[in-house]
């Protein structure tokens, strides 16, 4: 959120989407908490939390794909986020077999299928953000930003993937391994901190 405010307008936006996505998956951790602490099976398929986990990676991916060198046209980015909504609605009914808001029967995913899915989504999020930073050759603040989505992106990718592993063979018991979540987000923290961190140059000119 810092970033968002004191980087360059063109890099801005980005911080912004990927503040966006943090928040959707903050808000999906608390679903997710209360869900498990309901009554019924937390292996029986999807439940709100994983749309909101799937939703997470929207933001990203328009970071990903939001042009960053010239000027950004506003007909595109509003064609950018219908699509997001659009997506966000097929992934709704992907994941429950039912249209929102339709009071109909839902029919969610297997949890075997959906942490499969988890997973393509992670890698393939990471994967992007790998080549847009590829495109990159001189050093700014956007390729700072991609240098550090793309870490964090690979790191959450992989750990994601080795905690739905114990997911599924421990049948969701909680332990050590539930700290897995948190060690991308500790990556990326310290990662903006420390690529984004101001030259001694900056700081002697700001001083005088």
């Amino acid at each position: 959120l810092w970033h968002g405010r004191s980087s360059a307008v063109r890099t801005r936006l980005l911080w912004t989407l990927l503040c966006t996505a943090l928040v959707l998956w903050f808000i999906g951790i608390v679903f997710a908490a209360q869900e498990d602490l309901s009554l019924y099976n937390p292996m029986a398929g999807a439940d709100f939390s994983d749309f909101l986990f799937f939703l997470f990676g929207m933001p990203v991916l328009l970071a990903i794909s939001t042009p960053t060198e010239g000027e950004r046209s506003s007909t595109f980015l509003w064609l950018d986020a219908l699509l997001v909504v659009m997506t966000a609605l097929l992934i709704y009914v992907a994941a429950f077999s039912v249209l929102p808001f339709t009071h109909h029967a839902e029919h969610p995913l297997s949890v075997s299928r959906l942490l499969v899915v988890y997973n393509l989504e992670g890698f393939a999020l990471a994967g992007a953000a790998t080549l847009r930073l590829l495109a990159y050759t001189n050093d700014g603040e956007e390729r700072r930003f991609y240098q550090v989505l793309c870490s964090y992106l690979w790191i959450y990718a992989v750990l994601a993937a080795v905690y739905n592993h114990i997911t599924i063979a421990t049948n969701e018991k909680t332990g050590v391994y539930d700290l897995l979540t948190v060690l991308p987000f500790a990556v990326l923290s310290v990662a903006a901190v420390v690529l984004f961190r101001p030259s001694e140059d900056t700081v002697q000119s700001s001083r005088r």
